[in-house]
């Protein structure tokens, strides 16, 4: 894994760089059974530029939450191939809402990291 962000705010210009995950689909979320760290899989996440507008930059990419408790309106697995339609990046949270449902998770770190296979794909695609 390569990590992308290790502060916070890092991870918050990385969240608005990627258009706050908007239209991000959410592939896999992976809950703690108790104060573990949550993540998330999304994948097709797109980055805003003037000069090309939105453009899938990261064909898969997690958020890892430290610490994390999840809160939904729905079963997280309800939320799966569902894309992002709205998203909030608070400190100590973010909140996703899907056509499926919404989920917030509290965490104490954030971060975004990236497989070795996404960091190929986006080598040989679009650079950010």
């Amino acid at each position: 894994m390569n990590i992308l962000t290790q502060t916070w705010d890092e991870a918050v210009a990385f969240f608005h760089q990627v258009a706050g995950l908007h239209d991000s689909t959410v592939e896999e979320i992976r809950v703690p059974s108790d104060f573990g760290s949550c993540i998330l899989v999304l994948t097709d996440v797109y980055r805003h530029t003037v000069q090309d507008g939105f453009v899938v930059t990261y064909n898969k990419l997690y958020v890892e939450m430290a610490e994390a408790t999840v809160k939904t309106n729905v079963k997280t697995v309800e939320l799966l191939e569902y894309d992002i339609v709205d998203a909030e990046l608070m400190p100590g949270l973010l909140w996703i809402s899907t056509m499926a449902g919404s989920m917030a998770v509290q965490f104490r770190e954030i971060r975004f990291l990236l497989s070795d296979e996404g960091l190929q794909t986006r080598l040989q695609g679009c650079e950010p």
